[in-house]
Protein backbone atom coordinates (compact mmCIF):
# COMPACT_ATOMS: atom_id res chain seq x y z
CA UNK A 1 0.00 0.00 0.00
CA UNK A 2 2.07 3.52 -1.04
CA UNK A 3 1.49 5.19 2.71
CA UNK A 4 3.79 5.98 5.00
CA UNK A 5 1.65 7.12 8.36
CA UNK A 6 3.85 9.96 9.70
CA UNK A 7 1.33 9.05 12.80
CA UNK A 8 -1.39 6.86 13.39
CA UNK A 9 -3.69 7.02 16.07
CA UNK A 10 -7.10 5.39 17.29
CA UNK A 11 -10.65 5.98 19.16
CA UNK A 12 -11.85 3.62 21.62
CA UNK A 13 -15.72 3.08 22.50
CA UNK A 14 -16.67 4.61 19.06
CA UNK A 15 -19.65 2.08 18.68
CA UNK A 16 -23.09 1.54 20.27
CA UNK A 17 -24.31 -1.79 21.29
CA UNK A 18 -26.61 -4.16 19.38
CA UNK A 19 -30.20 -5.05 20.67
CA UNK A 20 -30.73 -8.38 19.56
CA UNK A 21 -34.24 -8.92 18.91
CA UNK A 22 -33.82 -12.92 18.60
CA UNK A 23 -31.16 -14.67 20.88
CA UNK A 24 -27.71 -13.56 21.95
CA UNK A 25 -24.44 -14.53 21.09
CA UNK A 26 -24.50 -13.65 17.20
CA UNK A 27 -20.95 -13.00 15.59
CA UNK A 28 -22.24 -10.05 13.10
CA UNK A 29 -24.54 -7.46 13.19
CA UNK A 30 -27.66 -8.99 12.59
CA UNK A 31 -30.16 -7.56 9.99
CA UNK A 32 -32.86 -6.42 11.94
CA UNK A 33 -30.65 -5.56 14.85
CA UNK A 34 -30.95 -2.65 16.93
CA UNK A 35 -28.17 0.07 17.77
CA UNK A 36 -28.21 1.89 20.96
CA UNK A 37 -26.49 5.17 20.93
CA UNK A 38 -25.78 6.15 24.13
CA UNK A 39 -26.12 9.98 24.79
CA UNK A 40 -23.19 11.63 24.06
CA UNK A 41 -24.51 15.52 25.32
CA UNK A 42 -23.10 15.30 28.42
CA UNK A 43 -19.69 14.02 27.32
CA UNK A 44 -19.16 14.63 23.53
CA UNK A 45 -15.76 14.15 24.18
CA UNK A 46 -14.52 11.04 22.47
CA UNK A 47 -10.93 8.66 23.44
CA UNK A 48 -9.02 9.53 21.04
CA UNK A 49 -4.78 8.11 21.36
CA UNK A 50 -1.66 7.43 20.03
CA UNK A 51 -1.23 4.63 18.24
CA UNK A 52 1.85 4.01 16.32
CA UNK A 53 4.64 5.78 14.46
CA UNK A 54 5.51 5.02 10.75
CA UNK A 55 8.23 2.12 11.85
CA UNK A 56 5.62 0.74 14.36
CA UNK A 57 3.40 -0.53 11.12
CA UNK A 58 3.16 -2.84 8.73
CA UNK A 59 1.23 -3.48 5.17
CA UNK A 60 -0.40 -6.41 3.39
CA UNK A 61 0.73 -9.77 3.83
CA UNK A 62 3.27 -8.49 6.94
CA UNK A 63 3.71 -9.88 10.43
CA UNK A 64 1.73 -8.08 12.75
CA UNK A 65 2.91 -9.43 16.41
CA UNK A 66 2.47 -10.48 19.75
CA UNK A 67 3.54 -8.70 22.66
CA UNK A 68 6.21 -10.48 24.35
CA UNK A 69 4.77 -9.76 27.99
CA UNK A 70 1.10 -10.25 26.73
CA UNK A 71 -0.84 -13.24 26.90
CA UNK A 72 -4.33 -12.35 25.09
CA UNK A 73 -3.36 -10.00 21.85
CA UNK A 74 -6.31 -9.54 19.92
CA UNK A 75 -7.22 -8.15 17.01
CA UNK A 76 -9.31 -4.56 16.16
CA UNK A 77 -11.02 -4.51 13.42
CA UNK A 78 -11.84 -0.44 11.97
CA UNK A 79 -12.69 2.07 9.15
CA UNK A 80 -9.58 4.48 8.91
CA UNK A 81 -8.84 7.74 7.45
CA UNK A 82 -5.81 9.00 5.75
CA UNK A 83 -5.91 13.05 6.60
CA UNK A 84 -4.20 15.47 4.49
CA UNK A 85 -2.79 18.64 4.52
CA UNK A 86 -5.13 20.85 7.26
CA UNK A 87 -6.75 17.92 8.25
CA UNK A 88 -9.30 16.87 5.18
CA UNK A 89 -9.99 13.43 4.53
CA UNK A 90 -8.34 12.47 1.33
CA UNK A 91 -8.83 8.30 1.91
CA UNK A 92 -9.99 5.44 3.17
CA UNK A 93 -8.37 2.41 4.03
CA UNK A 94 -8.92 -0.74 6.77
CA UNK A 95 -6.86 -0.96 10.27
CA UNK A 96 -5.74 -3.57 12.62
CA UNK A 97 -5.31 -2.22 15.71
CA UNK A 98 -3.42 -4.84 18.21
CA UNK A 99 -3.95 -4.86 21.36
CA UNK A 100 -2.25 -6.42 24.24
CA UNK A 101 -5.96 -6.55 26.01
CA UNK A 102 -4.53 -8.39 29.19
CA UNK A 103 -2.40 -5.40 29.42
CA UNK A 104 -4.97 -2.42 29.09
CA UNK A 105 -7.27 -4.28 31.32
CA UNK A 106 -4.59 -3.65 34.12
CA UNK A 107 -6.04 0.41 33.62
CA UNK A 108 -5.58 3.12 32.03
CA UNK A 109 -2.66 4.41 32.45
CA UNK A 110 -1.36 1.08 30.58
CA UNK A 111 -3.01 1.55 27.09
CA UNK A 112 0.36 2.63 25.51
CA UNK A 113 2.21 -0.67 26.73
CA UNK A 114 -0.75 -2.31 25.81
CA UNK A 115 -1.38 -0.38 21.95
CA UNK A 116 2.45 1.16 21.28
CA UNK A 117 4.63 -1.37 19.94
CA UNK A 118 6.27 -2.65 16.77
CA UNK A 119 4.39 -5.00 14.35
CA UNK A 120 0.89 -3.53 16.63
CA UNK A 121 -0.77 -1.55 13.97
CA UNK A 122 -1.55 -3.03 10.18
CA UNK A 123 -3.08 -0.58 7.63
CA UNK A 124 -4.36 -1.29 3.59
CA UNK A 125 -5.03 -3.00 1.37
CA UNK A 126 -5.01 0.05 -0.78
CA UNK A 127 -6.55 3.36 -0.37
CA UNK A 128 -9.75 4.25 -1.52
CA UNK A 129 -11.14 8.06 -2.12
CA UNK A 130 -13.96 9.94 -0.90
CA UNK A 131 -15.66 9.86 -4.10
CA UNK A 132 -15.49 6.01 -3.99
CA UNK A 133 -17.72 5.79 -0.97
CA UNK A 134 -20.96 6.82 -0.73
CA UNK A 135 -21.56 6.82 2.56
CA UNK A 136 -18.84 6.15 5.53
CA UNK A 137 -21.27 5.90 7.99
CA UNK A 138 -22.94 2.53 6.20
CA UNK A 139 -19.67 0.42 5.45
CA UNK A 140 -19.78 -3.50 6.99
CA UNK A 141 -16.29 -4.05 8.65
CA UNK A 142 -14.91 -8.17 9.22
CA UNK A 143 -12.47 -9.45 11.16
CA UNK A 144 -11.41 -13.09 10.80
CA UNK A 145 -8.98 -15.13 12.28
CA UNK A 146 -7.47 -17.96 10.68
CA UNK A 147 -5.54 -21.37 12.75
CA UNK A 148 -4.15 -23.95 10.19
CA UNK A 149 -6.40 -22.58 7.21
CA UNK A 150 -9.70 -22.73 9.49
CA UNK A 151 -11.75 -19.95 11.32
CA UNK A 152 -12.06 -20.33 14.78
CA UNK A 153 -13.09 -16.39 14.60
CA UNK A 154 -15.32 -14.37 12.52
CA UNK A 155 -17.46 -11.39 13.07
CA UNK A 156 -18.77 -8.70 11.17
CA UNK A 157 -20.23 -4.69 12.36
CA UNK A 158 -21.46 -1.64 10.66
CA UNK A 159 -20.16 1.77 10.85
CA UNK A 160 -23.43 2.59 11.45
CA UNK A 161 -23.23 1.92 15.02
CA UNK A 162 -20.53 4.73 15.25
CA UNK A 163 -21.83 7.06 17.68
CA UNK A 164 -19.83 10.25 16.26
CA UNK A 165 -19.43 10.32 12.62
CA UNK A 166 -15.91 10.12 11.32
CA UNK A 167 -16.10 14.25 10.63
CA UNK A 168 -16.19 14.56 14.70
CA UNK A 169 -13.87 12.13 15.08
CA UNK A 170 -11.47 13.82 13.29
CA UNK A 171 -12.32 17.10 14.18
CA UNK A 172 -11.46 16.41 17.94
CA UNK A 173 -8.47 14.94 16.73
CA UNK A 174 -7.00 18.28 15.79
CA UNK A 175 -7.84 20.17 18.91
CA UNK A 176 -4.96 22.30 19.13
CA UNK A 177 -2.81 19.25 17.69
CA UNK A 178 -1.82 19.86 13.99
CA UNK A 179 -0.72 16.14 12.12
CA UNK A 180 0.99 16.17 9.86
CA UNK A 181 -0.45 14.58 6.01
CA UNK A 182 -0.75 11.19 5.48
CA UNK A 183 -1.99 10.80 9.52
CA UNK A 184 -4.32 8.20 9.80
CA UNK A 185 -7.01 8.20 12.32
CA UNK A 186 -8.84 4.62 13.12
CA UNK A 187 -12.58 5.40 13.74
CA UNK A 188 -12.76 2.55 16.23
CA UNK A 189 -14.11 -1.33 16.13
CA UNK A 190 -17.71 -2.33 17.01
CA UNK A 191 -16.01 -6.02 17.36
CA UNK A 192 -14.64 -7.82 20.16
CA UNK A 193 -12.79 -11.11 19.78
CA UNK A 194 -13.30 -13.11 22.81
CA UNK A 195 -10.22 -14.51 25.09
CA UNK A 196 -10.27 -17.42 23.84
CA UNK A 197 -9.24 -16.42 20.20
CA UNK A 198 -6.25 -14.52 21.32
CA UNK A 199 -3.55 -14.38 18.75
CA UNK A 200 -1.20 -17.09 18.27
CA UNK A 201 1.97 -17.53 16.52
CA UNK A 202 1.10 -18.72 13.24
CA UNK A 203 -2.64 -17.24 13.13
CA UNK A 204 -3.27 -15.11 10.14
CA UNK A 205 -5.81 -12.08 10.83
CA UNK A 206 -8.25 -11.31 7.57
CA UNK A 207 -9.80 -7.32 7.83
CA UNK A 208 -12.79 -6.57 5.13
CA UNK A 209 -13.42 -3.37 4.76
CA UNK A 210 -16.36 -2.78 2.21
CA UNK A 211 -15.37 -0.68 -0.31
CA UNK A 212 -11.74 -0.85 1.06
CA UNK A 213 -10.70 -4.70 0.39
CA UNK A 214 -9.43 -7.22 2.80
CA UNK A 215 -6.20 -6.62 5.08
CA UNK A 216 -4.89 -10.08 5.32
CA UNK A 217 -1.62 -10.41 7.69
CA UNK A 218 0.06 -13.22 9.31
CA UNK A 219 0.78 -13.51 13.61
CA UNK A 220 4.14 -14.12 14.81
CA UNK A 221 5.03 -14.07 18.63
CA UNK A 222 8.07 -11.68 19.11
Amino acid sequence: MPLDAPEVWGAKDTHALIVEPSQGGATSDPPHARPVKPDTAADPRPVLFFKATADRVVGPHVPIAIRQDSRCTVPEASLAVVLGAGGPVVAFTACNDVVARDIEQGGPEYLSQARIYRGGCALGPCLTTPDEIDDPGALQVRCSILRAGTAIFSAAASTARLTRSVDTLVSWLLRDNPVPAGTVLSTGTGIRVPAAAALADGDRVDIEAQSVGRLSNPVRGQ
